[in-house]
Parts: C-alpha cells; sequence; structure tokens
C-alpha cells in the first residue's frame, strides 16, 4: 500500500489512541494480535504501513473494527484516492471475515 507519512500517521495515531482507550501497553496489544513490540511501535509512529491482515489482528486486539483504525485517515488532495483504498480493503477484509 502506499500512503504519504502524514496518512501513516494518522493510522498509527488511530491505532495508538484505540490502544491506550483500551488499557493495552504496546507489548499486551503486540501479544495479543500475534506481532512484535517494535512492529506496533513502528505502525503508531507512522514508520511502518501494516498489511490487511495486521490491520485485521490489530482490530480484533483492540476490539474494534478495521473500520474504525482506518475510515477518514486520508486529508488533502489525496483523501478521495485513500478514502476509495480504504473501501478497498475494507471490502477484502470483509470477504477474509466471511471465509473464516
Amino acid at each position: 500500500m502506499n500512503l504519504d507519512s502524514e496518512t501513516m500517521k494518522k493510522i498509527g495515531a488511530r491505532v495508538s489512541r484505540h490502544r491506550i482507550l483500551r488499557g493495552l501497553t504496546q507489548f499486551e496489544m503486540a501479544e495479543l494480535a500475534g506481532i512484535s513490540t517494535n512492529y506496533v511501535s513502528k505502525i503508531e509512529r507512522g514508520v511502518a504501513v501494516p498489511t490487511l491482515e495486521v490491520i485485521c489482528r490489530i482490530a480484533s486486539a483492540l476490539e474494534t473494527s478495521p473500520s474504525h483504525l482506518l475510515i477518514d485517515v486520508g486529508a488533502g488532495p489525496d483523501r478521495a484516492r485513500v478514502k476509495a483504498r480504504v473501501r478497498s480493503l475494507l471490502d477484502q477484509a470483509k470477504s477474509l471475515i466471511e471465509q473464516l
């Protein structure tokens, strides 16, 4: 996924905000999502862009939906492109969930 750094930081901030609201440390969320603490830190700082699978695992760990982590993260002239990409990812997530 090719996202600008501002969008990556917004996704990271949203993940961080949900994690803190749930009262979880980065370590605890990483354990629940099956990813490394280092990866969580990179996502929250906007340095790494999580895959769709990781977004779904993080959302599950945070007891929220992938859409709550991704909706309206785009800003500026690329907002429509980002929203279309997010909608596409959400459709893929729904498809993956239905396959379970």
